[in-house]
C-alpha cells in the first residue's frame, strides 16, 4: 500500500495515515464515529424539511465512510461522491478481511462499475478533482459532506471560489456540513453568502462548521471569539482560487501575501494578537 498506512482507531474502525498528505483520513477518536456524528446525524437531524428522497454530495469520498453511513442512516438516498485518487476508495474493501458484509458489497460494486444501486438508494462515485467536476455540474443537492485533508494541507477544496460553487448546487434548504472550524474556512463560508453555525464537537474540544443559505437556528451559535477574530484578525481572509486551477502552493503563497499585506497596512492584525485583544476586553472569557 505505498503512500496508505493503516491506523485502529479508538472505536475499531480502520482508517490510514496518508503520506502525500502527510495526514490521517480521521482522527484517532474514531472513523466511524466521525462519518456518523460530524456528518450523517446533524444531516439526519434536518430531513423533516427535506424532500423523500435525499441528495448528497460527498466530497471527498476518501475511504467512503460519509458515504457507507449515510446509506445505513437513510432510506431513500442518492449519493454522489467525488474522489481524485483512486487508490484511497477501495482500502478498506482490499485489506479489511472482516469489513461489514453490506459495506463490502457497496465498495465491491463502485470498485466494478463506479455504482451502487438497490430499491431505494445508489450512490455514483466520480474519479475525478472536485474543484473540475463541480465547474459546470447541474444538481441541486440536499447535504454536501466537505471532508477533505485540512486547509493547510488541501487548500484547493476549502476556497472562497469553490464555496460560491457549492452554494450555487445546494438546494435552497440544503446545509453543507464539514468537521472544520479554521477561521479561514468560516469566512469563506460567510463571503459565499452562507449563514453558518456550529456543531457539536465530537473526539476534538471544537465543533464542526454547518452553512445554510438561509439564516437558521439549528446547531449551536458561532463562538463569541471566532465572530470577534471574524471581524478584525488574519483570520478572516479566505483561501481564493478564482478559476478553480491553481495548485496548493499557489494557493497557500497568494494567502500568505494577503495576511502579511493586510497586517503592515494596518487593516488587520494577526489572530494571534486579536486573541490577546479579545481576552483583554471580554476579561479573559
Amino acid at each position: 500500500m505505498e503512500n496508505f498506512t493503516e491506523f485502529i482507531t479508538a472505536d475499531n474502525s480502520v482508517t490510514y495515515y496518508n503520506a502525500e498528505y502527510d495526514e490521517l483520513y480521521h482522527s484517532h477518536f474514531g472513523a466511524y464515529t466521525e462519518a456518523m456524528y460530524k456528518f450523517v446525524k446533524p444531516a439526519s437531524s434536518l430531513v423533516s424539511n427535506l424532500p423523500e428522497r435525499i441528495r448528497i454530495l460527498d466530497l471527498p469520498f476518501g475511504l467512503g465512510y460519509n458515504s457507507l453511513c449515510a446509506l445505513e442512516e437513510f432510506g431513500n438516498v442518492e449519493i454522489i461522491a467525488i474522489e481524485k485518487d483512486p487508490k484511497a476508495c477501495f482500502l478498506l474493501l482490499e485489506n479489511n478481511p472482516g469489513l461489514n458484509i453490506t459495506w463490502a458489497e457497496v465498495l465491491k460494486s463502485l470498485k466494478k462499475n463506479l455504482e451502487y444501486k438497490n430499491k431505494n438508494a445508489e450512490i455514483r462515485l466520480y474519479i475525478d478533482d472536485a474543484r473540475n467536476f463541480i465547474r459546470d455540474l447541474d444538481m441541486q443537492f440536499d447535504f454536501v459532506f466537505l471532508d477533505p485533508f485540512s486547509p493547510k494541507n488541501n487548500p484547493e477544496l476549502w476556497t472562497f471560489d469553490f464555496f460560491r460553487k457549492l452554494y450555487s448546487i445546494l438546494s435552497d434548504k440544503g446545509v453543507i456540513f464539514t468537521y472544520s472550524s479554521a477561521l479561514s474556512v468560516r469566512s469563506a463560508f460567510i463571503r459565499a453568502g452562507f449563514h453558518i453555525r456550529r456543531t457539536e464537537p465530537v473526539g476534538r474540544k471544537r465543533g464542526g462548521t454547518c452553512a445554510f443559505k438561509k439564516p437558521c437556528n439549528n446547531f449551536l451559535n458561532i463562538e463569541k471569539r471566532d465572530n470577534y477574530l471574524l471581524k478584525y484578525s488574519t483570520g478572516k481572509i479566505p483561501y481564493r482560487d478564482k478559476k478553480l486551477l491553481l495548485t496548493k502552493a499557489e494557493i497557500l503563497n497568494y494567502h500568505e501575501k494577503i495576511k502579511e499585506l493586510s497586517v503592515n497596512k494596518g487593516i488587520l492584525k494577526t489572530v494571534k494578537k486579536s486573541i490577546k485583544d479579545y481576552k483583554n476586553i471580554s476579561g479573559g472569557n
